[in-house]
């Protein structure tokens, strides 16, 4: 772990299912998000992205958010000196790395904290999630791996497509990995109730599942999916 950092993110000691919302795009979406109960905020920064925010935008939203909720960063095929200078300028709590970054990368960098993307693939997973999970034991800053559905677009998430939870759940079993995982990929307020009561997960990752159209965040959604969490914990 880097000296003078922050401590490891509480995901280990949650014992119900923590909610991330990820791609918004303005103050008054954040603002319901945490109302609603979300725990994570995230911000895009892939240029592809129907979600892509800019940075004076990302910094007043991680401003605005202030201690209220962790802000979490998501960054595709960015160079790490450029993620760690976002994560202290705006500032962030955590990054979200896509892309073709090997553990020896992240162990090299300066990013205090931050989360691993990595998609589901019932053949390759297994091996995936020892060597993450390894990472983890031997780096603290690596907070959680994030399981999503693969994306053909490569554009870093919100496919609205969903995988073979079961499988998921199977791998974890036989693994038993220490590092938190968050699953994402296709999550809706009509399905992540099963889906948390298959994986359970550490948490639950939604972007285009709380959207009434491509990028744009649907109050009423995001309130629906997060009280289907907290009924999904019950």
């Amino acid at each position: 772990m880097v000296p003078g950092h922050p401590q490891r993110y509480t995901l280990h000691a949650m014992s119900s299912t923590r909610i991330k919302i990820c791609g918004v795009r303005s103050t008054d979406i954040a603002d319901v998000a945490i109302d609603a109960g979300a725990h994570m905020i995230g911000l895009n920064f892939v240029p592809a992205s129907p979600r892509h925010v800019a940075f004076p935008e990302a910094r007043q939203i991680a401003q605005h958010i202030n201690a209220r909720a962790q802000v979490v960063g998501l960054f595709k095929d960015e160079s790490l000196p450029v993620v760690g200078q976002h994560f202290n300028d705006l500032p962030l709590t955590l990054a979200q790395i896509h892309g073709p970054i090997t553990p020896q990368a992240l162990s090299d960098s300066s990013i205090p904290r931050y989360l691993r993307a990595v998609s589901f693939d019932p053949q390759t997973f297994p091996a995936q999630l020892q060597q993450w999970n390894a990472h983890h034991i031997r780096d603290d800053r690596l907070d959680g791996l994030i399981v999503d559905t693969p994306d053909p677009t490569q554009i870093g998430g919100g496919t609205g497509k969903t995988f073979d939870w079961s499988a998921l759940r199977d791998i974890i079993d036989q693994v038993q990995p220490q590092v938190p995982l968050i699953l994402a990929g296709g999550l809706t307020p009509e399905n992540v109730a099963d889906a948390v009561r298959t994986v359970q997960p550490a948490a639950v990752d939604v972007s285009s599942g709380v959207e009434s159209s491509r990028g744009i965040k649907d109050p009423a959604r995001i309130r629906a999916f997060c009280d289907a969490v907290r009924n999904a914990n019950d």
